[in-house]
């Protein structure tokens, strides 16, 4: 498997381990979502300079947390919960938990939480948050 692949996956047992709650961790864009929350790993951005020259690389990945379906306040209630970074509950903690995400990289830092909305993805309206990581790796 690709280190990026490796990554995901290491992702996925993370937030399975330590989020509480957590219901479903996909390494892909799922067709759609039935138990929350969920969560998507998708790598966002590859800078080709330092993924292809050299025995490093650097990576930004996408965490899109989908808390609820459908159309009513409870399902902001819900987003907030997650995105509360001094909660030992939400996504923010649970990274915090393995700075290798499961032994597959040699760190990572929560760079910033955006599209905090109701927002339509993969044939449902869903709230949502992503959280972007800045994903780092030496490989020999």
């Amino acid at each position: 498997m690709s280190n990026f692949g490796d990554i995901a996956d290491g992702i996925v047992t993370t937030l399975s381990t330590n989020m509480s709650g957590v219901q479903k961790v996909f390494d892909h864009p799922p067709d759609t979502v039935n138990a929350f929350p969920a969560v998507a790993v998708l790598v966002d951005d590859i800078d080709p300079a330092m993924n292809f020259g050299g025995n490093s690389f650097r990576s930004t990945i996408r965490l899109v947390v989908l808390v609820a379906s459908g159309d009513d306040q409870h399902g902001f209630d819900l987003l907030y919960d997650i995105i509360d970074p001094t909660a030992t509950t939400g996504v923010k903690y649970a990274l915090e938990q393995s700075n290798s995400l499961n032994s597959t990289c040699d760190g990572h830092t929560l760079m910033s939480i955006e599209n905090v909305n109701r927002r339509e993805m993969w044939g449902g309206f869903y709230f949502a948050a992503d959280f972007v990581i800045d994903v780092w790796k030496t490989v020999a």
